[in-house]
């Protein structure tokens, strides 16, 4: 047998924003999605907005509060809860920055 040997995961570079009542529309634009708006059968007053966005596991529906993230390298699109992705995530630039190689 060889000798094991311990290995740590890349860090992953994404783009991210959080969606609100504010950006629905730009949002909806730079993720190719399209913004909805759901009222409640039992009452027409309460109304949800939020931006239907494709993935690659289908249509998912992004609620005001929620982040959508872009990965760098693949461009594939994600959707986080608020509370999850502010306690895995750090800011570390602005997009346009220049993303630094990976180190080993």
């Amino acid at each position: 047998m060889d000798v094991t040997k311990r290995y740590r995961k890349r860090p992953e570079y994404i783009e991210a924003v959080k969606v609100s009542e504010n950006n629905l529309e730009a949002v909806a634009r730079w993720c190719g999605g399209r913004v909805f708006e759901d009222a409640k059968a039992s009452d027409p007053t309460d109304v949800a907005r939020g931006i239907y966005m494709p993935t690659l596991e289908g249509v998912v529906a992004v609620r005001i509060g929620a982040y959508i993230l872009k990965r760098v390298f693949d461009a594939q699109l994600d959707v986080m809860n608020a509370s999850e992705f502010e306690k895995n995530y750090e800011q570390v630039g602005l997009r346009g920055d220049v993303v630094p190689p990976y180190s080993n």
